[in-house]
């Protein structure tokens, strides 16, 4: 007999891991039950997934979903708090098995984003049929009795003085960033499913995809986490573009996004580029222009919810939510165990930062990073400067006691040949004043050693013609020569040099150094 490992056959086995966890864990919720019954005042009957009594009451419903459901998703939360609201229980829960949130239900004059008390990353699978693996069974049932117990700590605190007691809510930042978490994780499953089906089907698709990886330096395996890589970072990719427009647009008036109207992912990520557009002619092209990332078709099923996603950043107005709010969202969007996934190595700031007190001396030094990454180095080195002229201006062995944005920029210079790192880069040191997005950060996504000292280069490539952007918009002269170049370069043996670059390399090298 065939097991069929959906939505049905997930609740009854999280259901029975529940009680299990409530009698081991003695909390003193009575149990958790299955096929509940909710009736509207018309008379129609709702059943929410999973609802966990307080004994002849219910203290929580949990609506399951799978893995490539948004917990945030609008219609999902409202279905559940109208459940809830309609039976008189004082919390809710999303859950897609990987990540739940838990939201108070009456808390009149709220928006839903207020009502969330609690996110938690509980897995990261793909299909709920791993739910049958041990591993997987043991990190649900320790997760379940952390929430259970501080399920109950807020019902028991909450239910007897519902208007006295206020419960602990998430910050601004943080419940963006857990937004937009959610969204990587329920998008990214389908559009690996896509390309790993497309590269079957397409010869010529599954060499480009070979070739963007070699481009990173990974080693290429054809195996299914090759392509849940590419699809995590093509998504972070167009969250990160959808969240800088929006800080664009707040900064200079621009249109929102629009993409009512679309139908299909070809037309969505036409659309979309349009807008990206007029990043580029602000001078943002190594955040928006388009690579082989890009380049990747959108999924028709996809469509839906990156147009709720847009929607929904749409409502915030990031002038208003604080510059230093949204350098947080920024910084906090991809954590440190996802970028190291994603190709992205962090030295840590403590060694950055001694590094570069043995180096840069001077609040005027300009600084060279060759291998940027995502900027730690550039970013470090901004403060240190920053530092240096409150130091000397204090001292009086230098004219001013702070060294603006808009000249700090100009003296820090990054160079990457992968397309999310530059990206990354771009961002990370334009987030530190966003008030002077004027100010392009000089980040350079190429090789390296493509670059001209003292001769005009390109910042990256114009894969598709931009309206009003011309090849020479997109060139920048480098300085002959800097007061500091410091990096931490990707290092590899040897042997695997020629591998991984063009050959003759060394022969590049020693030019590059006479």
């Amino acid at each position: 007999m065939s097991i069929r490992f959906d939505e049905r056959w997930a609740q009854g086995r999280l259901l029975s891991w529940i009680n299990e966890v409530l009698r081991s864990q003695k909390i003193p919720f009575s149990k958790a039950d299955q096929e509940v019954q909710i009736r509207t005042k018309k008379g129609t009957v709702r059943y929410p997934d999973i609802v966990i009594w307080d004994g002849d009451r219910i203290a929580c419903l949990i609506e399951l979903k799978k893995p490539v459901t948004d917990v945030y998703d609008d219609s999902l939360v409202e279905d559940a708090l109208r459940k809830a609201t309609l039976a008189g229980i004082p919390f809710f829960a999303t859950w897609n098995v990987n990540k739940l949130v838990l939201w108070e239900t009456f808390k009149e004059g709220t928006s839903l984003l207020d009502r969330r008390l609690l996110h938690k990353d509980v897995l990261d699978i793909k299909d709920l049929r791993e739910l049958t693996r041990g591993d997987v069974e043991r990190r649900v049932k320790v997760f379940l009795a952390e929430f259970l117990k501080t399920l109950y700590a807020y019902y028991e605190l909450k239910v007897p003085r519902p208007e006295e007691f206020v419960l602990p809510k998430l910050s601004p930042d943080e419940i963006m960033v857990y937004r937009l978490k959610t969204a990587v994780d329920a998008l990214y499953i389908p559009l690996s499913n896509f390309v790993m089906k497309k590269k079957q089907e397409d010869t010529e698709f599954y060499g480009d995809v070979a070739e963007w990886f070699i481009k990173q330096g990974w080693i290429f395996g054809d195996r299914e986490e090759d392509y849940d890589r590419l699809s995590r970072q093509a998504i972070y990719l167009l969250i990160n573009k959808i969240m800088f427009y929006n800080v664009l647009r707040s900064r200079f008036g621009l249109n929102a996004l629009d993409v009512s109207d679309v139908k299909t992912g070809e037309e969505l990520k036409r659309r979309l580029q349009e807008y990206f557009n007029v990043g580029i002619r602000f001078g943002y092209g190594v955040i928006f222009a388009a690579d082989f990332l890009e380049k990747i078709p959108i999924p028709d099923e996809l469509v839906d919810e990156i147009k709720r996603l847009i929607i929904e950043l749409n409502k915030y107005d990031f002038s208003e939510i604080g510059y230093d709010i949204i350098g947080r969202i920024f910084e906090k969007l991809i954590p440190r165990t996802e970028r190291h996934k994603l190709g992205q190595y962090f030295t840590r700031s403590d060694v950055v930062d001694l590094i570069l007190g043995f180096t840069i001396k001077h609040p005027d030094d300009t600084v060279l990073d060759p291998a940027c990454g995502s900027g730690t180095f550039l970013v470090r080195s901004y403060y240190r400067k920053k530092y240096l002229a409150q130091k000397l201006g204090k001292e009086g062995r230098y004219p001013e006691l702070d060294k603006p944005h808009e000249e700090l920029i100009k003296e820090i210079w990054g160079v990457d040949i992968a397309k999310f790192p530059a990206h990354l880069s771009v961002i990370n040191i334009a987030v530190r004043d966003l008030k002077a997005l004027e100010n392009v950060p000089k980040i350079a996504c190429r090789d390296f050693f493509d670059v001209n000292p003292g001769l005009k280069s390109s910042l990256y490539e114009l894969v598709h013609e931009v309206p009003g952007v011309s090849k020479e918009d997109i060139e920048i002269e480098f300085p002959k020569s800097f007061s500091v170049v410091v990096t931490n370069p990707p290092y590899t043996r040897q042997e695997e040099m020629e591998d991984v670059f063009l050959g003759g390399y060394k022969v590049r090298l020693r030019d590059m150094v006479r």
